[in-house]
């Protein structure tokens, strides 16, 4: 069995407690413990009214809240612990390894040493203030820069000309479509498809265009347009798309069959 105590304490430095206060203790698994089941039933562990609490607890794995008897007060933690195999030992450095920091580390030290890193790294981090326009732009066109990196493979750049390109770099063609590089190549003055591989077409926006007596004259969906004819009792005729034409044929007003003809 281990002992693990320590004293909470408010800003000022007095006692931090209220009526009903106490630390929880809950194993994060059943485990064997000398032949014996422990379970993972909590252990409420009352704090004094000194802010003092000690647990003698077996070692191992467990989570560890903080609750106040004030109801308005929200608990702190849960932090993961692991309680040594014997002896005593304070709460904090438990939970220091939980949350990432140093048992002895102060909090000015702590602030202090994120401030220095900040001002070194200010496009990584924003020191200074902040990040500027120009570090950003830097950050975003500098190769091998995070920015950089995250922005080309999220997003395709519009094509440049005499710009170098390595083999499968994405763009954006002046038509819109979004390809890749066949090979490492620079580009020109102007935009030559054959050193590029089509990812993805551009998307052309879907209209329908109308007859003067209402009927519709052509449809486009996805970037294919088809044109319509009409016959004097509101039916369709023929519809022509991608260089095919299909002619309907009715029976008492009712569609039976069509032809399909190139045009």
């Amino acid at each position: 069995m281990t002992t693990i105590s320590d004293t909470l304490i408010g800003p000022d430095g007095s006692a931090d407690w209220d009526e009903g206060s106490t630390i929880r203790f809950e194993a994060d698994e059943p485990r064997d413990v000398g032949g014996k089941i422990l379970t993972t039933r909590p252990e409420p562990v009352p704090v004094n009214t000194d802010g003092t609490f000690s647990a003698t607890l077996q070692p191992g794995r467990y989570t560890v809240r903080v609750r106040s008897g004030n109801s308005l007060r929200e608990q702190m933690g849960p932090w993961p612990i692991v309680v040594p195999a014997t002896g005593t030992s304070r709460l904090w450095p438990l939970i220091a390894v939980a949350v990432g920091q140093s048992p002895d580390i102060s909090y000015q030290r702590l602030l202090a040493a994120v401030q220095a890193y900040l001002e070194a790294n200010p496009i990584e981090g924003g020191g200074g203030g902040g990040l500027t326009e120009q570090q950003i732009a830097t950050a975003a066109t500098t190769p091998g820069a995070p920015i950089k990196t995250a922005l080309d493979t999220t997003y395709a750049p519009l094509w440049q000309a005499d710009t170098a390109y390595p083999a499968g770099a994405r763009v954006i063609n002046p038509t819109g479509d979004i390809v890749t590089a066949k090979a490492a190549f620079t580009s020109g003055a102007s935009y030559s498809a054959a050193n590029w591989n089509l990812v993805r077409a551009a998307l052309v926006p879907d209209g329908i265009t109308y007859n003067p007596d209402g009927t519709v004259a052509s449809s486009t969906s996805g970037g294919i347009t088809t044109a319509y004819t009409w016959n004097a009792d509101g039916t369709v005729n023929t519809e022509t798309s991608q260089g095919l034409r299909k002619t309907w044929t009715y029976t008492n007003g009712l569609p039976t069959s069509s032809t399909v003809t190139a045009v």
